[in-house]
C-alpha cells in the first residue's frame, strides 16, 4: 500500500532519556530545517533521474517566501560496479548523482529583506557499493584530525575510476582525487568571495557525507562563507576509534575538532530509526574494541590550567592570546568559549601542538558588537548533544521510520509550522 497522507505525530515522550521536547534555540532555525530536509528529498530525485538531471528546485516551498536558486552545481560520485545489473565488468568503476550546491534566495511573499544562502545537500545509500561502504566501518584518519568510518570517508574523497590522493583534504582543492566529492567541493567553494551563509545536510547516508563535508569546509576553506550550518536527518555514527591502539584511538579526537568548528551542527533524529545508532558505541573485535560517536556525542579530555584574553577591534573579536603558561595535560583542540563584551557571534578554535603541548588560536568568526573583550574559557571537554532533536512518529515498519520523505521530512514541515495545521 502506498502511504500518501501525513501521518499524526504522538508526543515526544520516548525514549525518554533523548527526546528533545522544544528545538534548540537559535541559530538553530526550524523554518531552514524544513527547507534542508526539502532539498535531501531533491537529492534522491536527482539520482533516479541519472547524470542527465536538469537542476530543478521549483518544489521547494516555505510559507511566506518565494525561492530562487543560482549557480548550482549537480555532485556525482564514482564507485565500482556492481555485479549483474549494472553494465560493465566488475572492477570497473561507475559516476553516479551524489547531490548538489546551490544558491537560495529567500524572499519574504509581503515584503521585506530578502535573505541568500548556500546550500550543500548530500544524498543517502542508493547502490551496491554504498551497502558495503555503509558496512566498512574500521577507523581511517581525517587529515590528522582524528579517525572516522573508513566507508564514509572513502565515499567523500575517492575521485574517478578509484583515483585516489595523497593529500586527499588538502586546503589546495587541486590536490584531492579529481571527480572526488571532496574535489567537486574544494573547487566550488574556494571559488566564492560573497561570503554567505553556508548549509549542509544530508539523510542517512548523505548525514554522514554532510559531517564529513561541513568539518572539511570549516577547517580548510573558513574564508569561503560568513556562517556554517550542518543539519543531518538520521545520520549514521561518523566518528571511529579503535581501542588500545594509541594512533587509532582518536574518536575523542574527531569529536573535539569537529565541534571546534562546526559547532552550529543538529542531528534531526527519528526515535524508532535504527540507522542513527549505527555503527555500535563499542564493540569487540578480539583483544581490541571498535568505537563510534555522533558528532554531537560528549567527549571529555584531560587538560587544566589553560587561561586566555581575547583582543576586540572595530567592534570584532581579532584575536585571542594565552595568559598564562602554566597549564598541562591539553589534547586535540580545547573549546573556546566566550561571554561578556556586549557582542556576540564571536567563535574560536584552539589546536594543541602533540610534541610542544603548547596552545594556538584562530578566530572562525570575530563576531559584532562588541564594545569590551570578551572572557574566554578553554574548556578540555565539549558536547553538542542538546543540537539532537528527537521525535517519535506513528510509522509502519522499520523502513517507513528511516524514510526521508515520509518522516523525516513531514515532521520538519509541522515543526517549522508550529504543529498549528
Amino acid at each position: 500500500m502506498v502511504k500518501t497522507q501525513p501521518f499524526v505525530f504522538t508526543p515526544l515522550v520516548e525514549p525518554t532519556g533523548n527526546v528533545t521536547p522544544t528545538p534548540p534555540p537559535a541559530p538553530f532555525d526550524p523554518v531552514i530545517a524544513y527547507l534542508m530536509g526539502q532539498c535531501c528529498n531533491l537529492t534522491y530525485a536527482q539520482f533516479d533521474a541519472g547524470l542527465n538531471w536538469t537542476p530543478d528546485f521549483s518544489s521547494l516551498a516555505l510559507s511566506g517566501y518565494t525561492i530562487t536558486a543560482a549557480n548550482p552545481l549537480a555532485l556525482s560520485v564514482y564507485e565500482p560496479n556492481e555485479p549483474g545489473p549494472t553494465t560493465g565488468d566488475v572492477g570497473d568503476y561507475f559516476q553516479a548523482p551524489a547531490g548538489f550546491v546551490v544558491q537560495l534566495t529567500l524572499t519574504p511573499s509581503g515584503g521585506g529583506q530578502a535573505r541568500t544562502i548556500m546550500v550543500v545537500a548530500l544524498r543517502g545509500t542508493r547502490t551496491w557499493g554504498e551497502w558495503f561502504d555503509d558496512a566498512d566501518g574500521f577507523p581511517t584518519s581525517f587529515a590528522g584530525l582524528g579517525t572516522v568510518h573508513a566507508g564514509f570517508y572513502g565515499l567523500y574523497t575517492v575521485g574517478v575510476d578509484g583515483l585516489v590522493s595523497n593529500d586527499p583534504l588538502s586546503s589546495t582543492w587541486s590536490n584531492r582525487a579529481q571527480g572526488s566529492i571532496a574535489y567537486q567541493i574544494g573547487q566550488y567553494i574556494s571559488g566564492l568571495g560573497n561570503n554567505l551563509p553556508l548549509y549542509v545536510t544530508g539523510h542517512s547516508l548523505g548525514g554522514a557525507l554532510a559531517s564529513l563535508c561541513a568539518l572539511d569546509i570549516a577547517y580548510n576553506f573558513g574564508s569561503s562563507f560568513s556562517q556554517l550550518f550542518m543539519y543531518s536527518l538520521a545520520s549514521p555514527r561518523v566518528a571511529a576509534g579503535l581501542t588500545p591502539v594509541p594512533t587509532l584511538d582518536e574518536q575523542t579526537g574527531f569529536l573535539s575538532y569537529y565541534q571546534a568548528y562546526v559547532p552550529n551542527s543538529y542531528q534531526i533524529v527519528h526515535a524508532a530509526d535504527i540507522i542513527p545508532i549505527l555503527g555500535p558505541l563499542s564493540t569487540t573485535l578480539g583483544p581490541l574494541t571498535l568505537n563510534y560517536a555522533q558528532v554531537t556525542d560528549a567527549w571529555q579530555l584531560g587538560g587544566s590550567g589553560a587561561t586566555a584574553a581575547a583582543t576586540v577591534s572595530g567592534g570584532a573579536v581579532t584575536s585571542v592570546n594565552l595568559t598564562t603558561n602554566n597549564y598541562s595535560g591539553y589534547s586535540y583542540s580545547p573549546r573556546v568559549v566566550f561571554s561578556g563584551g556586549g557582542g556576540s557571534g564571536a567563535a574560536a578554535v584552539a589546536s594543541v601542538d602533540f610534541f610542544l603541548g603548547s596552545i594556538s588560536f584562530k578566530i572562525t568568526n570575530g563576531g559584532s558588537g562588541y564594545t569590551s573583550a570578551p572572557s574566554v574559557q578553554i574548556i578540555p571537554s565539549g558536547s553538542l548533544v542538546q543540537n539532537v532533536i528527537n521525535f517519535c512518529a506513528q510509522t509502519g515498519d522499520i523502513g517507513m521510520n528511516h524514510s526521508c520523505a515520509y518522516v523525516y521530512v513531514p515532521y520538519l514541515q509541522q515543526l517549522a509550522n508550529g504543529f498549528s495545521g
